[in-house]
């Protein structure tokens, strides 16, 4: 397999796909391996993704059209086609069921929420608990505190504390914002505002 020259067009089956570019891609830094019939698996680096697709960096680029499956971490394996080829790197259509393609946007997210709280080596699924990592929680009352995760999603992050700020109460976490959803019986979640960069 060797690199390829920038490629303008691709196969007419997948051109006349209306969601090729439907869905915004998302800045990611995930490292997998690239897995091509007929050839040994390689190192990659997936720098944007979205459920429809993704930018894939590498060091032999395979050509237009090549059915290939990517090994990530973070999102399990994906089959798709390539549609474009570069020098450096190659774009990627992925062939999923509408069930895996909802289950995807959900993992990107989380991602996307993972690298603004900072929580990429804290977790290994969607929710689980993360006891014994204290972060500071400012209010938009001007209170602040340093509270322990108990657990996070995609949509909201939850504390211990014996704290109890009122339901609505604006608060931010490193660089996440969000109100104050709901009180536990061991302290209160954050309900995330929506990200400002569309997935």
């Amino acid at each position: 397999m060797s690199g390829a020259n920038a490629v303008s067009s691709v196969p007419g089956d997948l051109a006349d796909q209306p969601d090729r570019r439907a869905y915004q891609r998302t800045e990611v830094c995930l490292h997998g391996r690239l897995h091509v019939e007929g050839h040994h698996p390689s190192h990659c680096t997936i720098v944007d993704l979205s459920p429809g697709g993704a930018c894939v960096e590498t060091r032999n680029i395979p050509q237009v059209g090549t059915r290939i499956m990517l090994d990530i971490a973070a999102t399990g394996r994906i089959e798709g086609i390539v549609v474009r080829s570069d020098p450096f790197d190659f774009g990627v259509q992925f062939t999923l069921t509408d069930t895996a393609r909802s289950r995807l946007a959900d993992q990107i997210v989380l991602q996307f929420n993972r690298k603004r709280l900072d929580l990429s080596e804290r977790r290994a699924s969607d929710r689980e608990s993360v006891t014994g990592e204290s972060d500071p929680v400012e209010f938009g009352d001007g209170q602040r505190e340093f509270a322990l995760i108990k657990d996070v999603s995609m949509t909201g992050v939850a504390f211990f504390s014996d704290r109890r700020p009122p339901i609505g109460m604006t608060a931010r976490v490193g660089v996440m914002t969000g109100t104050v959803a709901r009180h536990l019986d061991d302290g209160y979640a954050i309900a995330f505002d929506p990200p400002k960069t569309p997935v």
